[in-house]
């Protein structure tokens, strides 16, 4: 089971740019923990519980922790599970029979525990997991969001595990942050934009940092960076136009699936088989390009990935386009009948 699970967790710890607002301060010395101690009496294992809604930065902060790591140590010591990974019958035997993870595993993060399936029937035996881990001198994340007694389908045991860890919540982030957060996030695409923009932006935003990350991807959809973003009433209008029509993630997936031979099933699961990345890779490309969707919720269609892991994939695909003629002409087939139906639904 952890062969294609330490794959994917290579692929995703890609450089990313990060920034430390306030309210994630604490959240981050957990998650850190994985990679090193927080103290002399952390020598050996540790167990963080991160807490936050969803798109509150959980998976970000992991993952920014675990790139700190040496590179030599980076490559086979780290294992992300999502709540995926655990909707196979090889990995139910996994968590009921062994459980014993490779020897040179170093961290092991479980995220979004709360999201996975049947997990009342392996609760107390994932506490004694814990347990195991532990005394080999794993270090463990835990990403929920909700505190542990608040998760149906929990045993006592295993909350008392979690509750024995360094729970770390993610607050809601004030309004200075989601300001500081938001301007940041623009000048990296770079986007100039003006205070009414940035205003009208904060407005329009939940407040989480997934939300503020998808104002800036919609942002860089409508205006091509770089750019200067100063008048309200173009932006409102071109934003409008942009919702409505769009493509849905399904009717992607279906044209994606029927060109590549595939079931939209294996393209949205979190197999690394050779025969779906490709085109999951292009769905997710077409998603972004035609259908105008966010990053993040691609990723959560497509396997419940992380924005890093999409902007990845994304990457990779143009690179594989330009080394492979074939490839790019299959592409632009797709781009072309999407664009049709999309043309089709404007009618």
């Amino acid at each position: 089971m952890f062969d294609a699970v330490l794959e994917r967790t290579r692929a995703e710890l890609v450089d990313e740019p990060f920034c430390l607002l306030p309210e994630l301060q604490f959240a981050w010395l957990a998650a850190c923990r994985l990679t090193a101690p927080s103290s002399r009496y952390d020598l050996k294992s540790a167990l963080s519980v991160i807490i936050g809604e969803r798109s509150s930065g959980k998976s970000m902060l992991v993952r920014r922790a675990l790139r700190q790591q040496p590179r030599r140590a980076q490559r086979a010591t780290v294992a992300i599970l999502q709540p995926e990974d655990f909707d196979t019958e090889e990995a139910r035997l996994f968590w009921h029979q062994t459980s014993t993870p490779p020897a040179d595993l170093q961290a092991v993060v479980l995220e979004n525990l709360d999201e996975w399936n049947g997990l009342e029937e392996i609760s107390d035996r994932l506490a004694h997991v814990f347990d195991i881990w532990s005394h080999m001198g794993l270090r463990i994340a835990v990403t929920l969001s909700k505190s542990p007694s608040a998760v149906a389908g929990l045993s006592p045991r295993l909350v008392s595990r979690l509750h024995g860890g360094l729970l770390a919540r993610i607050p809601g982030l004030a309004a200075e942050s989601r300001h500081v957060y938001l301007k940041w996030a623009a000048e990296l695409q770079p986007l100039s934009l003006s205070d009414d923009v940035l205003l009208w932006l904060l407005s329009q935003s939940k407040g989480t940092v997934g939300s503020l990350r998808e104002q800036i991807d919609r942002l860089a959809m409508a205006y091509p960076p770089p750019a200067r973003v100063t008048e309200l009433a173009e932006l409102q209008q071109l934003l409008a136009s942009q919702q409505e029509p769009r493509l849905s993630l399904s009717a992607i997936a279906q044209e994606v699936a029927t060109e590549f031979g595939i079931s939209t099933q294996e393209l949205r699961t979190s197999t690394r088989v050779q025969s779906c990345r490709i085109p999951r890779q292009c769905a997710m490309w077409l998603a972004h390009d035609i259908g105008g969707w966010p990053m993040t919720k691609i990723g959560h269609y497509f396997g419940r990935r992380t924005h890093a892991a999409v902007s990845y994939n994304c990457r990779k695909l143009q690179d594989e386009v330009a080394l492979v003629p074939s490839l790019r002409q299959r592409l632009e087939h797709l781009r072309t009948r999407l664009q049709k139906q999309l043309w089709s639904d404007c009618g």
